[in-house]
C-alpha cells in the first residue's frame, strides 16, 4: 500500500476536524450568556431569526410582533444563550399574554436575532467599560443634575453583546448617548426584577 493512500485517510479526519474545531471555535468564543429579553420589532410579518450572526444568514423562523390584550401590549420573549457582533443566539422564543393561557413556544433550536431587535430594561446604577464590577465605571445614573435621576430615564436602543449575566448597552440617557456595560437588567416586560 502506497503511504498516500495510508495518510489521505488520516489528513481527510484531521481537516474534517479542524473545520469542526473551527466550527466550535466559534460557537465558543460566543459571548455566552443566560438571560432573557423580549422582541421590539413593530414589523407585521415578525422578527426574522436567522441561521447565523448576520443578514447574510438565512431566515429560519420568525417570531410574532407583539400582541394586544386588554390595552396592553405583550412581546414574545426569547432566551439568550449567547452573543457575536451585536446578534444574539436564542434557543427559544415564547409569546405569552400573562393572563390566564400558558405561555406559547413559538421557536425552538438555534437561531440568531439582530440585538437592534430586543429589548431588556436597565435597572442599576452604574455602566460599565467592560463585563466587571472592577471596571471603571463610564456612567453613573444617579450623579446627574436636576431631579431627574436613575436608570429609568435611559431610553434602550440596542442590545450588544452578552457575558454571563452582564449584557452591553446603547441607548440615551436625556439625551446623552450611552454604551457600557451592565449586570443590572431585567429581561421581564411586566415587572421589575428583584
Amino acid at each position: 500500500m502506497r503511504l498516500a493512500q495510508i495518510l489521505w485517510p488520516i489528513f481527510l479526519l484531521m481537516a474534517g476536524n479542524a473545520v469542526a474545531q473551527e466550527s466550535a471555535s466559534d460557537v465558543a468564543g460566543l459571548g455566552g450568556c443566560a438571560i432573557s429579553a423580549w422582541s421590539t420589532d413593530k414589523d407585521r410579518s415578525g422578527l426574522n431569526v436567522r441561521a447565523g450572526p448576520g443578514i447574510a444568514y438565512p431566515v429560519i423562523g420568525r417570531l410574532p410582533p407583539p400582541q394586544q390584550l386588554d390595552g396592553e401590549e405583550y412581546a414574545t420573549e426569547v432566551n439568550i444563550v449567547g452573543s457575536k457582533d451585536g446578534w444574539f443566539r436564542i434557543n427559544s422564543a415564547t409569546t405569552n399574554n400573562y393572563g390566564d393561557a400558558d405561555a406559547e413556544v413559538v421557536f425552538e433550536g438555534d437561531g440568531w436575532v439582530s440585538g437592534r431587535f430586543l429589548g431588556r430594561s436597565v435597572e442599576g446604577q452604574y455602566l460599565y467599560g467592560a463585563p466587571s464590577r472592577h471596571a471603571p465605571v463610564i456612567f453613573d445614573f444617579h450623579d446627574w443634575p436636576g431631579d431627574r435621576k436613575g436608570a429609568d430615564y435611559f431610553s434602550l436602543e440596542r442590545l450588544l453583546s452578552c457575558k454571563g449575566w452582564w449584557v452591553e448597552v446603547e441607548g440615551t440617557f436625556l439625551g446623552k448617548h450611552l454604551r457600557g456595560w451592565t449586570d443590572d437588567t431585567c429581561g421581564s416586560q411586566v415587572t421589575t426584577c428583584p
